[in-house]
Formats: structure tokens, C-alpha cells, sequence
């Protein structure tokens, strides 16, 4: 199984390297071992997804717009996605998004 080198500031190759491996598992006749294998890239890919995170905020959780709203994106009349997404991020300056998220969040700002 390929690796996907470091675990910090990936690379558009890593990532693709690491999408490789899943697809590689996915595609495992063995049931047993491929659920092993996604058991194993998802551990790492939470593990990841964590480094620098502050030790007292929870884990970060993605949101996949994708994976959430498939219906939106499978549409098969040609009108996929959304026309528009309004939020409303929370303004926070220096030591509190380096508090609340991390010095790593904060220097890719």
C-alpha cells in the first residue's frame, strides 16, 4: 500500500497519493481486510486532520457539502450545487483563533 508521507501542510500530490490508497481499499475482494483498511486510512486521516489542533478544543469534524447534501449534487436536470451558501464566520482576531484553533489555522490565514 502507498504512503502518504507527511501529515502536515499536504501537498496536492499527497492527497492524491491518499485517495489512491482508499481507492485501493475500496476495491479489496476480501471484506474483512478492506473494512481493516479503511478502519486504518480513516484513523490516520483523523489523526491528521488534528495536528496542531489545541489540546482543549474538541476534534475537528469536516463538513463535506458533498457527502451532506447529495441530493443537491446528483441532480441529474443539470442545475448541481448550490446557487449560493451565506454564513456567518465568527470574527475572532490573533490569540483567540490561535486559542480556539491553533497556531497552524491561524498562520495558513
Amino acid at each position: 500500500m502507498a504512503q502518504a508521507g507527511k501529515t502536515s501542510d499536504l501537498t496536492d500530490d499527497e492527497i492524491q497519493v491518499l485517495a489512491e490508497v482508499v481507492i485501493e481499499a475500496l476495491a479489496e475482494a476480501d471484506e474483512e481486510k478492506r473494512h481493516r483498511e479503511i478502519a486504518a486510512i480513516l484513523a490516520k486521516t483523523n489523526r491528521m486532520m488534528n495536528l496542531g489542533n489545541p489540546a482543549n478544543q474538541p476534534p475537528r469534524k469536516p463538513f463535506h457539502w458533498l457527502l451532506e447534501f447529495p441530493e443537491v449534487f446528483l441532480q441529474e436536470d443539470g442545475a448541481r450545487g448550490f446557487s449560493a451558501i451565506v454564513g456567518n464566520p465568527p470574527f475572532q482576531g490573533g490569540k483567540k483563533i490561535t486559542g480556539a484553533l491553533g497556531t497552524d489555522y491561524r498562520e495558513f490565514l
